[in-house]
């Protein structure tokens, strides 16, 4: 699911913006933002008109599916764009090395399950809510409801397939985008 929005991400920028983007080796970092804003975008509205259910979700998620598997070539005919090399790894130092094994220990823990109380509160009450009634929790009690938003759509995409981790990997990527600057 997540390789998923990566390639609608990676689509999107790489029709609509890369004559935009002056350094094109690490666009492809930014396109899970990409597409899970375009997928925001487009499920934000009908889940405010109370137009979504189960079933488009799962549609959804297994479109994304789809669309990874469809443009799978054009990342590995692309191969500039890994950056993660033999000559690349060698030239690391500590401090290099010390970033990545901290970004590999923030990984695993998007990947765990959810256990932390804000998130157990009302971010995924929300999205099992939403899986359930089909609406953004618009009612007056409980009071934590009220800070359910469209970030719980993200989380009731991955719920609806299975994946509970798909909200935590996705804000993980996004650690990503800040490299290239």
């Amino acid at each position: 699911l997540f390789f998923g929005v990566c390639s609608l991400g990676f689509l999107i920028i790489n029709n609509f913006f890369l004559k935009l983007i002056k350094d094109d080796k690490y666009f492809i970092l930014n396109s899970p933002i990409v597409g899970v804003n375009s997928i925001l975008l487009l499920l934000t509205p009908l889940a405010y008109l109370e137009l979504l259910d189960f079933t488009v979700f799962r549609f959804f998620g297994l479109a994304l599916i789809v669309i990874l598997f469809s443009t799978l070539f054009i990342t590995v005919k692309h191969k500039k764009y890994f950056f993660f090399n033999k000559s690349n790894l060698k030239k690391l130092n500590f401090s290099q090395f010390l970033v990545i094994i901290l970004i590999l220990l923030f990984f695993l823990i998007s990947i765990s399950p959810v256990t932390h109380a804000d998130s157990l509160a009302y971010h995924m009450l929300g999205a099992v809510n939403f899986l359930l009634n089909g609406d953004l929790l618009n009612k007056i009690l409980p009071v934590e409801t009220k800070l359910v938003g469209p970030g719980e759509l993200i989380i009731a995409l991955g719920l609806s397939l299975g994946s509970e981790q798909f909200g935590g990997i996705v804000q993980f990527s996004w650690l990503f985008t800040i490299f290239y600057c």
